[in-house]
């Protein structure tokens, strides 16, 4: 009885939709930016209609959409809505298949990371 041999599940590779070819880098940027306006776009008219701290409902808010809109939903459509608007998706490098929920969650707190990074000397900075 042969088994089939076990790989990793391998990288994330952003895409075009139709031919599976790489996306040109002005692609995955605009679309990066068209979902990062989708998100802060939500949190912001949330922070906006609850009687909360403007600036923790909004950053709250913002995690909440993003998490949702980059997990689960990518993991269902496929693409986010930023992808989706230049013709893009997220797909597994080895294979071309769909991302799987694992991959997707590191994915995500991975940009979480780098994003609290990129943000800290930015705040560090504003004078009291």
């Amino acid at each position: 009885m042969e088994t089939e041999p076990q790989t990793d599940e391998g990288s994330l590779e952003v895409v075009r939709r139709r031919d599976l070819g790489v996306a040109a880098r002005w692609q995955r940027i605009w679309a990066i930016v068209a979902d990062l306006a989708l998100h802060l776009t939500v949190a912001l008219l949330v922070a906006s209609r609850l009687d909360f701290p403007f600036l923790f409902t909004a950053v709250a808010a913002y995690s909440v959409v993003s998490f949702v809109h980059r997990v689960p939903l990518q993991s269902w459509w496929g693409t986010t809505t930023g992808r989706a608007l230049f013709g893009l998706r997220c797909v597994v490098e080895a294979t071309g298949g769909k991302a799987t929920l694992g991959m997707l969650l590191k994915e995500w707190l991975l940009s979480c990371w780098l994003l609290i990074f990129a943000a800290y000397p930015l705040v560090d900075a504003i004078p009291n």
